[in-house]
């Protein structure tokens, strides 16, 4: 992990933000290769954490549907992301190349002696 944020305090629910947070992991550890990246940085009023995985995972010739039990709700985690990056007037990216997948949070970053939600 790489954070070059500073102090950069985000106003926003907690648990909000954790959820978010713990969706863009999961995403990657799921359903990207192997490693996965997190990286935190202030940009002027923003705070931007980025995840980046390898790509998608390549399954092997002739393999069938992973034996675990299938979520339900595939692809509810990115739609959560999207919805609180909204909700904090920020916003959500997501990058796929052939190796590489970044999913992009932007947040805004609380002024001095705003108060916190």
């Amino acid at each position: 992990m790489v954070a070059d944020a500073g102090e950069a305090a985000v106003l926003a629910e907690p648990g909000r933000l954790e959820q978010a947070l713990d969706n863009l992991l999961l995403n990657a550890i799921e359903h990207g290769g192997a490693g996965v990246s997190v990286e935190a940085r202030r940009q002027g009023s923003w705070l931007a954490i980025s995840v980046v995985d390898s790509g998608p995972r390549r399954r092997r010739p002739g393999a069938g549907r992973p034996t675990r039990p299938q979520r339900r709700r595939h692809g509810h985690g990115l739609r959560v992301v999207r919805r609180v990056a909204a909700e904090l007037g920020g916003g959500f990216e997501l990058r796929r190349s052939p190796g590489r997948t970044e999913a992009r949070l932007r947040l805004p970053v609380r002024r001095p002696g705003a108060a916190a939600r």
